[in-house]
């Protein structure tokens, strides 16, 4: 069971919020916004056809309503080991968790709230049903988050004697309200683990994890993390030391054209003398800090396997960082 950090959150009064009107989606916002693991099979770790959307409660600071349409779920009902969509009953029930995903490491998710800490209204809008959940609050940024949905659905199946609750979960990518999607590759967000102190040999990096949007025909092929790191040694000279990682996808909705990448191999840098490539920590081990520049020193390389690409600077309040160990950290990009 990973460890989990609760985020804020609390329900609303409900004399003020109980309707779920508080809030505006239309049917063309639920778009296929999970995210999948690109080596796993898309229709054989699907448990449901969820689509999720969480949006701003009116004139309420940092408050929030989860959205869930879901009209069938994957069930084997004759027990012969294979599955089969099948339509949700009139009366079906969902319950729900939320969590901050984070596809490189399950460890590091964020539980924002459990699947028993809110209702879940079934609410008919023009024709369509969807699942809105109590008003709840939170501190986080949910524009182009990965966020994990931990469910529990209760078809209420009346032409099929046997009750069956379907359990499952998913990651799934959030966008902007209003926002479309087209073919041009950008970043949308870049997030850094420091080191973990004697568990690990990273002197700076762990995890870097870039997530990519607007590429719906698939046409990036090469993300590349590319930092240049201020050391300082004991006699308090500073060097300038670049590393890169080439960060591989670790999670993908091609639907939306959303592709989280992250770097499966260490930190490092080619010796130009050797030609061999070395980790951060050999690198770095003559020096006793760090600090990682920005302001365009630092940037996140991406390239289509047409030929074209571009660079988005890395960018911060002052004129470098230092990369605290233990959580993911959020990197501003200068522009998209």
């Amino acid at each position: 069971m990973a460890l989990c950090l609760m985020v804020m959150v609390s329900c609303q009064n409900e004399q003020d919020l109980v309707t779920g009107k508080d809030i505006s989606y239309t049917e063309s916002d639920f778009v296929d916004n999970e995210i999948i693991d690109p080596s796993a099979n898309k229709n054989g770790v699907r448990h449901s056809n969820m689509k999720v959307v969480i949006r701003k409660v009116n004139n309420a600071e940092n408050t929030y309503r989860l959205v869930l349409k879901v009209d069938s779920v994957s069930v084997d009902i004759d027990g012969d080991g294979v599955e089969e969509m099948l339509a949700l009953g009139d009366s079906a029930t969902v319950q729900a968790g939320l969590s901050v995903a984070n596809p490189v490491n399950p460890d590091d998710a964020l539980l924002v709230f459990n699947s028993t800490s809110l209702s879940f209204r079934k609410q008919n809008e023009n024709g369509y049903y969807v699942f809105v959940s109590d008003a709840f609050v939170s501190d986080l940024d949910f524009d182009y988050e990965l966020v994990g949905i931990q469910y529990q659905i209760n078809p209420r199946w009346t032409h099929i004697a046997i009750s069956h609750k379907i359990s499952g979960s998913g990651q799934y990518f959030i966008l902007p309200g209003g926002r479309s999607i087209e073919q041009d590759p950008k970043v949308a967000r870049v997030k850094i683990k420091g080191p973990r102190g004697g568990e690990s040999s990273s002197a700076i990096f762990n995890t870097i994890r870039v997530t990519t949007f607007d590429d719906p025909t698939g046409q990036l092929d090469k993300v590349l993390f590319k930092a240049v790191v201020i050391g300082i040694n004991n006699t308090k000279e500073e060097t300038k030391v670049p590393l890169e990682a080439l960060l591989t996808p670790v999670g993908e909705g091609r639907a939306l054209g959303v592709t989280i990448w992250a770097n499966d191999d260490c930190v490092g840098y080619i010796d130009p003398k050797t030609n061999e490539w070395n980790c951060e920590d050999v690198l770095l081990r003559p020096y006793t800090s760090f600090a990682v520049l920005l302001d365009g020193a630092s940037y996140i390389s991406i390239e289509t396997n047409g030929g074209g690409g571009k660079k988005v600077p890395l960018c911060g309040d002052g004129s470098s960082i230092s990369i605290s160990g233990g959580s993911l950290q959020t990197v501003d990009i200068c522009d998209f």
